[in-house]
């Protein structure tokens, strides 16, 4: 069996044999795509023209783990092949349903981990919050209820001619209307905070008023909880302790939840009265 590099590098030689004849003039590229919690290496085939919108990103790691399961290069070919052709085709269809209008009003706020993101963190604009940072993205939304988005990295704030504080503002204004907030109720007394999509959901707890207004319902200081970058739970600070919440978050971390979705193994405490959020 192959190892990773070699495997790679196959996958580049070969892969352009598998393809439509239209797709065998692209020049394939190799490049490490931005993730939260680290980085992941993409193959992309890229045309020599830029009359283009987006190629689909055919992440080397995923097809390796394929590889390593069926232990058929040529079935990986094949595979990679079809995503790639299909990925164009719906990249393609949604390309010409979408508008992207004015890219300032798509502008959206997500939460990542400073400690775990600092080289990601080192080439997109930020803004710190206790242990975490605040990131910015362009969202589109898609025609089937879904949205794609992209990390606004230095070089793309600089063509925009954003600063950061910018891109916070329209953040702040966008991502509540974009992605609104959703509540699930796990019991009387223990929340699930998230968005609509359930997807990048943890910035809700930003969003304006939403702390407030739960911590009035309960008439309580609240503990928030960091289930992942797509959610929070919020529990009032009578149904547990500190130092056992934090045990729970860190074994759902190390036992449920994706490294690459997750926010932090602190616990934080907002208070009522003076509506901070703290670590504790």
């Amino acid at each position: 069996m192959m190892d990773y590099e070699s495997f790679k590098k196959e996958l580049i030689e070969r892969l352009k044999e598998f393809l439509p004849e239209k797709y065998r003039e692209w020049e394939i590229t190799v490049s490490k795509v931005p993730k939260v919690n680290g980085y992941m290496e993409s193959v992309n085939l890229m045309p020599s023209s830029e009359d283009f919108v987006a190629v689909p990103n055919l992440y080397v790691s995923e097809l390796y783990s394929f590889y390593q399961d069926c232990k058929d290069m040529e079935q990986v070919l094949e595979k990679t092949a079809d995503f790639f052709v299909k990925g164009m085709e719906y990249v393609a269809g949604m390309a010409a349903k979408v508008e992207l209008g004015n890219p300032q009003e798509k502008v959206i706020m997500a939460l990542v981990n400073s400690e775990e993101n600092k080289e990601l963190l080192a080439h997109v604009p930020n803004r710190s919050l206790l242990d975490l940072s605040i990131i910015y993205r362009i969202m589109v939304e898609l025609p089937d209820a879904t949205f794609n988005s992209a990390i606004i990295t230095n070089d793309l704030a600089d063509k925009f001619e954003l600063s950061e504080p910018d891109l916070y503002d329209m953040a702040k204004e966008n991502t509540p209307k974009l992605m609104p907030r959703a509540v699930d109720f796990a019991s009387d007394d223990f929340y699930i905070l998230t968005n609509k999509y359930r997807t990048l959901g943890a910035a809700v707890m930003l969003y304006e008023d939403v702390l407030a207004d739960i911590a009035d319902e309960f008439d309580n200081n609240l503990y928030v909880l960091p289930s992942s970058i797509h959610e929070v739970f919020i529990v009032p600070d009578y149904v547990k302790g500190a130092e056992e919440l934090r045990e729970i978050v860190a074994e759902a971390n190390a036992t449920v939840v994706k490294k690459n979705e997750i926010l932090s193994d602190k616990v934080y405490f907002y208070e009522k009265k003076s509506g901070k959020l703290s670590i504790v």
